[in-house]
């Protein structure tokens, strides 16, 4: 059974990852959305108390370019591209 779920969890995973505008967004799993790091060695990791509420985050945030531009992850990676390109 518990099979099942995991193949079910990761079937709404790829879904909702052909949903997302964000260019900082890497994938997501059950509660948790992972998404570029401040550096090429690493990720950051959202992670919920259950997948309602990282649907509710996704939805809001990581649909639309318009959502992303609100998102604080968003907005640090975007800030270090900037950095990065002006050196």
């Amino acid at each position: 059974m518990a099979r099942q779920v995991d193949k079910e969890s990761g079937t709404m995973a790829r879904y909702e990852a052909k949903l997302v505008k964000c260019p900082f967004y890497k994938r997501n799993d059950n509660n948790r959305i992972v998404c570029e790091g401040l550096d090429k060695n690493n990720k950051l990791h959202l992670v919920f108390g259950n997948s309602i509420d990282k649907a509710k985050y996704m939805q809001e945030y990581c649909y639309s370019l318009r959502g992303c531009q609100h998102c604080l992850i968003h907005n640090v990676m975007y800030a270090k591209w900037r950095m990065d390109d002006d050196e």
